[in-house]
C-alpha cells in the first residue's frame, strides 16, 4: 500500500513546459480546443500557422517539480495522507471520480444554479447514471443524512456562482468537507485564502494566488490564476477512497496586443517574440475572441464516424470529443496507428487525455482524442508516453485513500 505520496506529471514522464504557459500550449499541440472551447477558430489559426510552429520548434521543454504545489495545497486542505496524483485538466478530474467512484446506475446530484457542463460530464461516462437535479434544501437534506439511498453516490456541488468570487470563510469548507458514507461531493469553482504562504488578490478582472516567499509581488509569468479549485470531499464507503481535486492554471499576462496582430501578417522565419505569444493569449481571452468561433460539431461528428470504422474499436463520442477505449493487455491499438489514422482523416489531435474506469474485467483506459480539423500534419501529443505510464497509476489507485491533484498550465481545461 502506498503512503503520502505525490505523484506529479513530471513523476510519470509528462514534462511541464517552464515560464510561459501559451508558449506550452503552442509546443504541446493542444490550443482552444477542450472540454469548454471545442471550436476551430479559422480567422486565427489560418494566419497564425507559421506562428505556431515556430513558437513549437524553438519551445523549451523544462520538468519542474510541482509536488510543493501538490503538498500545500493538500494540507490546507486537510489531506495528509493517501497518494496525491496530478491530473492535466479539471474535466479529467471530475470526469475521473464520476467514472471511478459511482456504478451504473447510480445518482448523481446536481444542485440548481451549478455549472452548466456538469450534465455532459456525466452524460460522456461509458455507462448510464441517474442525473437529478436538487434545490438548496434538498441539498441540504441530502448533506444531513449519515446515510443516503442506496444509489446516491455522487453530489456535484459549484460554489460560488462565478463570476462572483466571494470566499466563504475556512469553517464553511470544514462543515460541508464532514466525512459521508454514503456518497463522495466534488465540490467546484472554490476560491479561498490560504492562511499563510500566498493567498488570493483580485487583479483587474482576475483572481490570482499570490506568493509572499519574499513579500513582494512576483514577477507576471508566475501569477497563478485560480481557474477553479475543484475538491472532491472524502467518502468512506468500502471500496471508494478518499478523494479530493484541486484545479489551478498558471496566468499569462500581456498588453502588447498592436504588437501580436502586426506580427500575424508578417512572413518571416524568424522566431516570434515572447510578446506576441502572451498577446495571443489575450485576444483568445477577449471580446475579440467570439467573431472567430464556428461550430464544428458537424464537422466532429463526421469525423467521428471515420475515426471509429477506422480504429475498428470501441469509440464513444460525446458530441465533442471521441473516447477511444486502449487495451492496456497487448495493446492492440498502437499509438503510432491512432496518429496515422488522424492524419489520414485530416484531424489534429492536439491534445489527449486519460480516463479510468473500473469494470468487471478490471481498470480499462479511455483516451479522449479532441476531432478538430487541420490543414499541417498534426501529432497525437504524447500519447505513447501516456500509455507507458497506465501501469503506475493503476499501482497508485490500488491504494484504499488518495487525492487527485489536478495543478494544469495554460488552456486545457478553458474554465
Amino acid at each position: 500500500m502506498i503512503k503520502d505520496e505525490v505523484v506529479s506529471r513530471s513523476d510519470i514522464g509528462m514534462a511541464f513546459h517552464n515560464k510561459f504557459a501559451l508558449k506550452d500550449e503552442l509546443a504541446a499541440n493542444r490550443l482552444d480546443v477542450t472540454k469548454s472551447y471545442p471550436q476551430f477558430i479559422p480567422g486565427l489559426h489560418g494566419p497564425l500557422s507559421d506562428l505556431v510552429s515556430q513558437a513549437r520548434e524553438r519551445a523549451t521543454k523544462i520538468e519542474i517539480d510541482r509536488k510543493h504545489e501538490v503538498e500545500r495545497i493538500a494540507r490546507f486542505l486537510g489531506f495528509t495522507e493517501g497518494v496525491k496524483f496530478a491530473t492535466t485538466s479539471a474535466g479529467e478530474a471530475i470526469h475521473t471520480v464520476l467514472d471511478y467512484f459511482s456504478h451504473p446506475g447510480n445518482e448523481v446530484i446536481i444542485p440548481d444554479g451549478s455549472y452548466a457542463r456538469f450534465p455532459d460530464f456525466v452524460a460522456s461516462l461509458p455507462e448510464e447514471r441517474v442525473l437529478r437535479w436538487v434545490d438548496t434544501e434538498g441539498l441540504k437534506d441530502i448533506l444531513a443524512q449519515n446515510s443516503g439511498g442506496k444509489n446516491e453516490r455522487i453530489v456535484l456541488i459549484e460554489e460560488p456562482r462565478q463570476p462572483t468570487f466571494a470566499r466563504p470563510d475556512s469553517e464553511s469548507y470544514k462543515l460541508i468537507a464532514e466525512p459521508r458514507a454514503f456518497c463522495t461531493v466534488i465540490y467546484d469553482g472554490v476560491n479561498f485564502v490560504f492562511d499563510e504562504g500566498s493567498d488570493i488578490q483580485r487583479t483587474g478582472k482576475e483572481n490570482r494566488l499570490h506568493h509572499r516567499d519574499d513579500g513582494r509581488f512576483s514577477r507576471a509569468e508566475n501569477w497563478i490564476q485560480v481557474a477553479s479549485l475543484s475538491k472532491a470531499l472524502p467518502a468512506k464507503s468500502g471500496q471508494f477512497p478518499n478523494v479530493g481535486i484541486i484545479a489551478i492554471s498558471i496566468a499569462v499576462d500581456s498588453k502588447d496586443l498592436e504588437r501580436f496582430q502586426k506580427g500575424i501578417s508578417r512572413k518571416t522565419s524568424q522566431s516570434p517574440p515572447d510578446s506576441e505569444l502572451f498577446a495571443m493569449a489575450e485576444l483568445l481571452h477577449s471580446s475579440l475572441f467570439p467573431q472567430f468561433i464556428i461550430d464544428l460539431r458537424a464537422i466532429a461528428r463526421s469525423n467521428f464516424e471515420y475515426l471509429r470504422d477506422g480504429l475498428k474499436t470501441s469509440v464513444v463520442y460525446d458530441g465533442l470529443n471521441a473516447f477511444v477505449k486502449i487495451d492496456l493487455k497487448d495493446f492492440e491499438i498502437k499509438p503510432e496507428e491512432i496518429g496515422t489514422l488522424l492524419k489520414e482523416f485530416g484531424l489534429h489531435a492536439l491534445y489527449s487525455q486519460l480516463y479510468f474506469r473500473k469494470s468487471t474485467s478490471g481498470m480499462e483506459t479511455w483516451v479522449r482524442v479532441p476531432l478538430v480539423v487541420n490543414d499541417r500534419e498534426g501529432k497525437l501529443s504524447q500519447l505513447e508516453t501516456k500509455l507507458k505510464a497506465i501501469q503506475r497509476l493503476r499501482e497508485l489507485t490500488r491504494d484504499t485513500k488518495g487525492i487527485i491533484i489536478n495543478i494544469f498550465d495554460g488552456w486545457s481545461d478553458g474554465r
